[in-house]
């Protein structure tokens, strides 16, 4: 992102060798979360390809309009399930 000083989104930066983006999805299997959506933007493809090596499903949104929006993206990701929701970013 810009203000991280690069052209590399901010969810793509590496951090201790992986990509951003995989630290909480890393952590969320670790504690025990099954199923996982990640909601992108413009650079979806480059997040689906740094996690690859993940079991999650990756959703567009179309236009970068918050959280809430992100949710709405990711419903039909999420048809079917039930128990708690976490939302993470």
């Amino acid at each position: 992102g810009k203000r991280l000083g690069g052209a590399v989104p901010k969810v793509l930066t590496p951090l201790w060798g992986r990509a951003s983006v995989a630290w909480p999805v890393v952590a969320a299997r670790k504690a025990g979360v099954e199923r996982l959506v990640v909601v992108g933007g413009e650079h979806l493809p480059a997040i689906e390809k740094a996690l690859a090596a993940h079991p999650v499903r990756c959703v567009r949104q179309e236009r970068p309009r918050g959280t809430g929006d992100a949710l709405l993206s990711a419903a039909t990701a999420l048809e079917g399930a039930s128990g708690p929701l976490v939302v993470l970013y």
